[in-house]
């Protein structure tokens, strides 16, 4: 009898050692979050470790859920022994392979869409201007050309960099961000779940110094199966150049840098 209960003290300990880890993942990746004052780099660090993180700790849980329901199952069977310990083992271990799923397709078919949005609130929280301490303004794509690069806006067409312009009226004083959206999941047209995925990407034809290639992305739906392919173009070795002088997620642009419109 001593070594059942200490069989189901250490299974406890087990169980709780993994809620334990489950909400620590929680707690640690909430805290990287708050840690990020730049939006740019808050909206990268989400769009490519939330659901990652999620998912580790739910898989923690559901095996603590597996050792509680071991503890749970025998103790009200009351009877000790090989086969009613088989039982119970086959019995939580289901138990928990159960939660894990249901947690696995909540995380994986609709938790996405609750990412977007805490990704558009990221993105588009207001911005306060530092020269005049008012909030500034965000322009819609076509207001947004203006202040882009030739360069800028090809690459917004042709990969998927997204930038984004605000600007003090007061001051003139103008803020562009710029977004990597490649992590993101994407709808699917046949099920209108958000778990449309690239599986592969082959270059059909390598771009040249001054002549663009083509590149063709495979996507596919890991909830209907749906399967579809995109033709990109690429940009010519010359433009891709000029892209390099863009890399940074964040340029303040002073009023004198900026020519009047």
């Amino acid at each position: 009898m001593d070594t059942v209960n200490n069989a189901f003290h250490i299974l406890l300990y087990i169980g709780n050692t993994f809620v334990g880890l489950s909400l620590f993942l929680v707690l640690l990746y909430a805290i990287q979050v708050q840690g990020i004052r730049s939006r740019t780099k808050k909206y990268k660090f989400v769009s490519e470790r939330e659901s990652h993180a999620l998912k580790g700790s739910a898989m923690l849980f559901a095996c603590s859920i597996a050792c509680y329901a071991f503890v749970i199952i025998e103790m009200s069977i009351g009877i000790s022994g090989p086969m009613y310990f088989s039982i119970a083992g086959i019995l939580s271990v289901g138990i928990g392979a159960s939660v894990g799923y249901i947690l696995h397709v909540y995380l994986s078919y609709y938790h996405p869409f609750i990412l977007e949005k805490r990704l558009k609130d990221i993105r588009f929280a207001p911005m306060i201007s530092p020269k005049t301490g008012t909030e500034m303004t965000l322009l819609n794509e076509i207001q947004e050309d203006k202040f882009l690069s030739k360069e800028m806006i090809e690459e917004e067409e042709t990969s998927t960099i997204d930038y984004d312009v605000w600007i003090d009226k007061q001051s003139e004083y103008k803020v562009i961000e710029r977004y990597d959206t490649r992590f993101h999941q994407e709808e699917c047209h046949a099920c209108n779940f958000r778990t449309l995925i690239e599986r592969k990407s082959e270059i059909i034809k390598a771009p040249q110094l001054h002549e663009q290639g083509l590149l063709r992305k495979s996507f596919e739906c890991t909830y209907c199966g749906h399967i579809e392919s995109r033709d990109i173009k690429l940009s010519s070795l010359e433009k891709e150049n000029k892209y390099a002088s863009f890399d940074r997620d964040i340029l303040e642009i002073p009023p004198h840098k900026i020519a009047k419109t």
